[in-house]
């Protein structure tokens, strides 16, 4: 067996040229068969990791304050029902933060917790038909755990609704001893050289599908190439190969029927001249 007749017919199917070699034994059309569909996984790995390297980054429009909300009809805000922010949209005094709590309530944004935080709501943010309304650290620490589910990226507006102060209350009897302790524990918590909360207890499933977020910017991140990736040539592949066989099983029928026809044609010329 001349081994590199063999050798140079599979170096001419990895570039998808035509060979010439007939695989004649069972085993040699065995290894080609996967041959040919190794080729086809590498091609097509090859094509999407290129592809992937290529694409370019553009900046584009972003919602950042409720006025950019109301620019946009489509556009549903969404929010946590029954609180306190609700209670801020509604006696707001800007008259754009009541026009966004009034379209919500028309197209029912008001949804629980749960509702909120799912995937089927977080895949309406990235496709641009919905906004969240929420505090900084709750849409960061919720919308975190949904980093590794949806294959999309965030970001927390510029624009604030209402900025909230966080106040302690103390009975006028507390022992004065009691209120130091409290000042002194806020005093080194402010002082610390580190977060109080570090971002792995904050964010276990992390970051990274923020974008300008606490100077967090991820837009320069990228991920390894996925199966999910590369479905659509996957599935155009498929349809070109369904596409090939059909015309090929076509082109075998008519082929069949005019040689009948012909060999038909004979038989009776030739019963005719016999007789």
């Amino acid at each position: 067996m001349d081994v590199s007749k063999y050798l140079y017919a599979y170096i001419e199917v990895l570039f998808f040229e035509a060979t010439q070699v007939r695989f004649v034994p069972l085993s040699n059309r065995v290894l080609l068969g996967a041959w040919l569909l190794a080729c086809f996984v590498l091609v097509n790995l090859f094509n999407g990791e290129v592809k992937a390297n290529l694409l370019v980054k553009s900046n584009t429009a972003r919602i950042e304050t409720v006025d950019d909300v109301l620019r946009q009809p489509k556009l549903l805000p969404i929010t946590v029902e029954k609180s306190p922010l609700t209670t801020i949209l509604q006696t707001s005094g800007l008259k754009s933060v009541r026009d966004v709590y009034a379209r919500m309530v028309e197209r029912h944004g008001e949804m629980a917790p749960a509702q909120v935080y799912n995937p089927a709501t977080m895949d309406l943010v990235v496709r641009r038909r919905a906004v969240i309304l929420s505090d900084v650290t709750s849409a960061r620490v919720r919308m975190s755990q949904m980093c590794p589910v949806i294959r999309g990226y965030f970001y927390i507006g510029a624009g604030t609704i209402k900025d909230l102060r966080s106040t302690w209350y103390f009975r006028r009897d507390i022992p004065r001893w009691i209120v130091d302790e409290f000042n002194k524990r806020i005093l080194w918590l402010a002082s610390m050289p580190i977060p109080f909360m570090r971002q792995e207890e904050l964010y276990p499933e992390g970051t990274a599908c923020f974008l300008d977020s606490y100077k967090q910017d991820r837009s320069s991140a990228f991920q390894a190439l996925r199966f999910e990736d590369m479905r659509a040539v996957f599935v155009l592949t498929g349809y070109m190969l369904a596409t090939s066989v059909i015309l090929f099983v076509v082109e075998l029928l008519v082929f069949a029927s005019t040689h009948c026809s012909r060999s038909a044609c004979v038989k009776r010329t030739e019963i005719t001249e016999n007789y």
